[in-house]
């Protein structure tokens, strides 16, 4: 069933296929599919480790909470949690540890804030949650092999490496008045690009009680010239969006959802896009064609920099105090979620958004560049 649906994916996606950074492995002689998304860490001395996060195609999505197992052959698994957390579930994990590596897990769940868990975080200078430990009964379990390149060792422990749903420190001197959702993307990539469409109900149910950004991830030279994944076209597409949000920033998201159905074509379909929305063309290529716009996108890569985000998208939700998710713009439910968790008063709580936290689980699958 996976190989189907891996199968099916690739052919959906095929005319963007060199867009896709996702790195498939074949994960053992059962055709059990691995997807690895790599998600960097902060810059600045933030985060001290890079993640990597497994999500198994075609897993079920238990209920979560401590999973039965037989006895017999167990391998005994910490997961280091924090239970305020709505977006931390590691149903998703367990199930395709058991599932699709027959691993017969014993599970214990333990407070990130707890003594028993800030030592862990100390041995394995944890920076977020949920994290992963397996002591070593993971040595002798057929799955070892196949494990084996992502676990870190530390004495009798054995830390998986997976992605955090939530750092466990405030970035330091945040200055956000309220929760600010960052997203990063490519301008002309397909993943970045229905990432940016599904953000606007969002922007639309929030408002200005939460502060939007969108970041570019591409290559500052240093010489006021950029390198992008997909190449010139791309950079023009950046320039023109980092001057259309300092100019009209009102208007900035419906400019977007007018290029959307065109983004592999910006240069042809942006001006049209422009006055259809009452963008005045020549104050835009004036600031994207010269030192302003320069000076703005590269603004936009630096925080794409510090924030470690390469995969376009990549979506982060800080909280006013500077404590930081990881989502996925996507699942508007996640994160609408998040932010209500944060702030329970905010009016677009009241909306209903597209998507739910087991689908989120599962986002990297939906694809990124």
């Amino acid at each position: 069933m996976a190989k189907k649906k891996l199968k099916k994916k690739k052919e959906e996606v095929k005319e963007e296929e060199e867009d896709v950074v996702e790195l498939t492995l074949n994960f053992n002689k059962s055709h059990v599919y691995l997807l690895v998304a790599l998600v960097v860490g902060f810059g600045l001395g933030y985060v001290t480790h890079l993640f990597t996060t497994p999500t198994l195609t075609g897993a079920a999505v238990s209920t979560g909470g401590n999973i039965q197992t037989p006895q017999g052959g167990e391998v005994n698994l910490r997961i280091l949690n924090d239970p305020t957390c709505e977006v931390c579930d590691p149903s998703v994990i367990i199930t395709s540890l058991q599932k699709d590596l027959g691993l017969n897990l014993n599970v214990q769940t333990i407070d990130y804030d707890s003594s028993e868990g800030k030592a862990l975080i100390d041995s394995f200078e944890l920076n977020g949650v949920p994290a992963y430990i397996f002591d070593e009964t993971i040595t002798t379990s057929e799955a070892y092999s196949q494990l084996s390149q992502y676990l870190t060792a530390k004495g009798n422990d054995y830390l998986l490496a997976v992605s955090p749903a939530k750092f466990t420190e405030p970035i330091p001197d945040w200055t956000g008045t309220k929760p600010t959702v960052m997203l990063f993307v490519m301008s002309q990539c397909p993943y970045g690009v229905q990432a940016e469409k599904a953000a606007k109900p969002l922007v639309d149910a929030f408002g200005d009680e939460i502060d939007f950004q969108v970041h570019f991830i591409a290559t500052d030279n240093g010489d006021g010239t950029f390198k992008s994944l997909h190449d010139q076209p791309e950079v023009d597409g950046d320039l023109r969006q980092v001057c259309i949000q300092k100019y009209y920033s009102d208007k900035y998201w419906d400019y977007l959802l007018c290029v959307e159905p065109n983004y592999k074509g910006l240069g042809d379909v942006w001006e049209g896009c422009a006055v259809q929305n009452g963008i005045d063309v020549e104050i835009i290529k004036s600031c994207a064609e010269g030192s302003e716009g320069q000076q703005l996108l590269s603004e936009s890569i630096a925080a794409s920099n510090q924030f470690g985000a390469s995969s376009s998208p990549t979506t982060f939700v800080v909280d006013s105090e500077g404590m930081l998710y990881r989502t996925d713009v996507r699942n508007g439910a996640q994160v609408q979620s998040i932010l209500c968790g944060i702030d329970s008063t905010l009016t677009g709580c009241d909306a209903i958004l597209e998507g739910t936290t087991a689908q989120a689980q599962g986002a990297q699958a939906q694809g990124g560049c």
